[in-house]
């Protein structure tokens, strides 16, 4: 378990359950976290808590939001203004590089081009240029 992840406080609240949520709930739980220290808040997700109040009800201390959420949702913001530590998937699965480099490409338009063009620059990557 990386310290990043050893100093979430709990409970942790994953929103929503799409690949990444899922994917950051199951890594949570191979690392030892058990199921009444992670909740999962997705009202289209089998298993997962549907209602706001509910959700809140437990008093998630963590909260990682998917990309897709939009964190001016008036609950999610008042819920971080009162104190709740805000993360992502992207910020727990990053914990986990040592020496490797990242690229982050964000924006509205242009993401899937830029990509595109910089896998085709890797396959020349010359290190020695």
């Amino acid at each position: 378990m990386t310290k990043y992840i050893s100093q979430l406080p709990l409970p942790i609240g994953i929103i929503g359950m799409g690949l990444s949520g899922e994917s950051v709930f199951n890594l949570l739980l191979h690392e030892g976290f058990n199921q009444k220290d992670l909740l999962c808040f997705d009202d289209k997700a089998p298993g997962c808590i549907s209602s706001v109040e509910e959700f809140l009800s437990y008093q998630p201390k963590t909260l990682v939001v998917s990309p897709g959420f939009p964190l001016r949702t008036p609950w999610l913001k008042k819920q971080i203004e009162a104190g709740a530590f805000l993360t992502s998937e992207l910020s727990i699965a990053a914990s986990y590089l040592t020496s490797e480099k990242v690229v982050g490409i964000t924006c509205s338009l242009g993401k899937s081009t830029t990509v595109s063009l910089l896998g085709e620059m890797t396959k020349y990557d010359d290190p020695h240029a």
